[in-house]
């Protein structure tokens, strides 16, 4: 089987949920920082994965249920899906009123932030581009242990 690099997908990231890491490392007047510190993040750069390979596994700890998904791609008028267990997730709405039109077709980055069930959950990624004629899809299957 010939290796097919994304071209769509630049790519993928997952990791801790921002708001978690800023609770853990500015906690709230009177409360102490957590102890167990523990971040997660997983990089999947396109062009060197494979598409006939697209489905990828990993296990996080308990505290692990809020993720942030950031997912860089090549043309800014692609439609992209992201699911998780069934529900499809919207977009983050940064406030870019201030943005120009230019600055916001540069910027190809979409950021999601996802709750995951404790167990093992499903999450796709699928982006076509604007002339639909190409289709990709990154696959995980992440366990949340009790």
């Amino acid at each position: 089987m010939q290796r097919k690099p994304y071209e769509l997908i630049k790519q993928l990231a997952i990791y801790s949920s921002k708001s978690l890491y800023g609770l853990a490392t500015k906690p709230l007047p009177g409360s102490r920082p957590s102890c167990n510190q523990n971040w997660v993040e997983f990089i999947f750069n396109g062009l060197e994965l494979s598409q006939n390979e697209n489905m990828y596994s990993f296990s996080l700890q308990p505290i692990q249920t809020f993720l942030t998904l950031v997912v860089d791609t090549a043309d800014p008028s692609s439609e992209s899906t992201l699911i998780v267990n069934k529900d499809v997730i919207n977009m983050n709405n940064n406030n870019r009123s201030s943005v120009t039109q230019n600055e916001l077709q540069q910027d190809n980055n979409r950021s999601y932030d996802i709750r995951l069930n404790e167990g093992l959950n499903f999450i796709e990624f699928k982006c076509k581009d604007s002339s639909k004629t190409k289709d990709e899809s990154m696959k995980f299957w992440v366990n949340v242990l009790p």
